[in-house]
């Protein structure tokens, strides 16, 4: 397959992401909900994305912040036979049977959207406790992760070795998995801050072999500027702040950011100054109560 960065992301990717109205909690419902007022209202304007942001795996997060597994790795995850996440049946119920988020998918592309998902960088913690080999590579967990080197906001994931085969034939595996699926972007969280190079490099590197097209967008920020050739090599877009929200120093600290990485940006290099909090938010946190937007409209529109 020929990979051409420009050709993926000519223009900044635009179209709407769970987080900011749904936290780790987003349904089924709701994400084709959204696609729909996507597809018909906003679809003309380049918005194109339908993206599920994080813990799809979770069978019930609730309205908090970074849902944690409790000791024993509890709610278990919903992981299959090759100790990939796969969506939580009782949250997507498209997905079970094994079919994953392909039936999603097909329905957001029957809307003439693409789809998008968000990957937590890693080797799930339950199974590396358990040692069970995966079902067809026969990969061993001990060989695929790293136990010591964990997220320091979200604890169901470890590191994957990039001093083993196993963990390249993983991450190759999930790509895979996701290509599958139908997948067009990929969210890949807790990469850039701290800034994680080899691992990035086993994810492109991953993306670039799995048969299909698929966007990488790198979180979370902010982004070291020292690493700008790397990652613009790397990926097609990456954050440049942590969390954006609907306040006025976070978008007056965006306009600095985005001055500072300017000489960066060209057709499928896309520094990302985060999400628009627009509209309404944080229905399930993760940031203060359910509201609209407190951005005036002329901040909006900035």
């Amino acid at each position: 397959m020929a990979f051409d960065i420009p050709a993926l992301a000519p223009r900044p990717p635009r179209g709407w992401n769970s987080f900011d109205c749904f936290g780790s909690a987003v349904t089924e419902r709701e994400v084709l909900e959204n696609a729909a007022i996507l597809a018909r209202d906003f679809l003309p304007l380049g918005f194109d994305t339908v993206v599920v942001d994080y813990c799809w795996s979770h069978p019930d997060p609730g309205p908090c912040v970074n849902p944690d597994q409790a000791s024993g790795h509890l709610p278990r995850l919903a992981i299959d036979e090759e100790h990939r996440l796969v969506p939580a049946p009782e949250r997507y119920p498209s997905a079970a049977g094994g079919r994953g988020f392909a039936p999603l998918a097909a329905r957001v592309h029957a809307l003439g959207l693409k789809f998008g998902l968000h990957l937590m960088r890693g080797f799930p913690r339950q199974v590396l406790a358990e040692g069970t080999r995966t079902r067809r590579g026969g990969l061993a967990p001990a060989d695929i992760a790293d136990p010591s080197d964990t997220c320091a906001w979200l604890n169901h994931m470890c590191g994957v070795r990039a001093d083993h085969s196993a963990g390249q034939a993983y991450y190759d595996s999930v790509f895979q998995l996701y290509a599958g699926w139908g997948v067009d972007f990929v969210k890949a969280d807790d990469l850039t801050c701290p800034y994680r190079e080899r691992e990035i490099e086993m994810i492109d590197r991953a993306r670039r072999a799995c048969g299909r097209d698929i966007i990488l967008s790198l979180s979370p920020g902010a982004c070291p500027p020292e690493r700008a050739d790397h990652v613009a090599r790397h990926a097609e877009m990456w954050r440049l702040s942590p969390d954006f929200w609907d306040r006025w120093e976070d978008l007056r600290r965006a306009f600095d950011l985005c001055a500072a990485w300017a000489e960066r940006r060209r057709p499928g290099c896309w520094p990302d100054p985060d999400m628009l909090p627009l509209g309404r938010l944080s229905r399930r946190g993760p940031s203060g109560p359910e509201r609209d937007s407190r951005f005036n409209p002329a901040e909006a529109r900035s």
